[in-house]
């Protein structure tokens, strides 16, 4: 008696590795590797580069530099002026906000505006120049008391 022939499945295809398999790095499951490959990435170019102290700038696009913010305030605190400023020249009206929350919101844009121009020195300064802003603050050694002459 013969068995029937049952048909010979064909060969499982090579799987490829994971980290070679874009549908798979790609995917929601392989967010974790793409999130740690954003941390060991930039941390193998340092150590080939030899570079040992960082610094780290995170920004803002609410933050705008002193010009801006100080044109703002003038605005805002000229408002007895008998004929309206132009267009171009009038602050955005938004009905929610009251003078005095606009004031608010500029003296605190004045504000960070240092740091917006802290960072902006920062970003030309020469390779190794640490901007005024960020450098220690150093009062200068107390004189040392007479000492009374016995």
């Amino acid at each position: 008696m013969s068995h029937p022939q049952h048909p010979v499945p064909d060969p499982l295809q090579h799987a490829p590795l994971a980290y070679e398999d874009d549908h798979f790095i790609n995917s929601p499951d392989g967010r974790i590797f793409r999130i740690l490959a954003e941390y060991s990435e930039p941390l193998a170019r340092f150590r080939k580069e030899r570079v040992q102290d960082t610094v780290v700038f995170f920004g803002s696009a609410r933050f705008i530099g002193m010009d801006a913010a100080e044109d703002q305030m003038r605005l805002l605190e000229n408002t007895g002026s008998a004929k309206l400023a132009p267009e171009e020249e009038q602050p955005a009206f938004d009905g929610d906000e009251t003078s005095e929350l606009k004031k608010k919101r500029t003296e605190a844009a004045i504000e960070m505006a240092r740091y917006y121009e802290a960072a902006a020195t920062a970003s030309s300064s020469p390779p190794g120049e640490v901007p005024a802003l960020w450098r220690p603050r150093t009062a200068a050694p107390p004189k040392p008391e007479p000492r009374p002459s016995a």
